[in-house]
């Protein structure tokens, strides 16, 4: 019997077939939905965590909207951050950098994040 007929032989048989068939369809049942469900968890992680930072941005923002730029050095706005050392800036409306905390990366090291809307904060004098 030649390797060609050996091969095609048992694939023929219809215990075979059916289990090949029965494999592809749980494949298909279980691994395809599996992935779309993982895609959907990680997205939905990722937006929870957008909604989370952008809280806490606001909660700060309304600090410094209340106690001026030096609200930015207190406790309670360090701690709302992901990370207490993260860098802040308060801008003015004129650009001119009213208060800044922490070490700010150079300009080839910083990673531009895009913005769905931009937060603009108007500090008084």
């Amino acid at each position: 019997m030649r390797r060609a007929e050996r091969v095609r032989r048992p694939l023929l048989r219809s215990d075979v077939q059916t289990a090949w068939i029965t494999s592809a369809a749980l494949l298909l049942a279980v691994f395809v939905p599996g992935v779309f469900l993982y895609a959907y968890a990680a997205e939905e992680s990722l937006e929870q965590f957008d909604r989370w930072f952008e809280y806490a941005i606001s909660v700060v923002a309304r600090d410094v909207e209340e106690g001026g730029a030096a609200a930015i050095h207190s406790e309670d706005s360090r701690g709302l951050l992901p990370n207490a050392d993260a860098a802040v800036r308060v801008r003015g409306v004129d650009g001119e950098i009213l208060a800044e905390r922490g070490r700010w990366p150079a300009a080839d090291e910083q990673i531009r994040a895009r913005r769905r809307h931009t937060l603009f904060l108007h500090v008084g004098k």
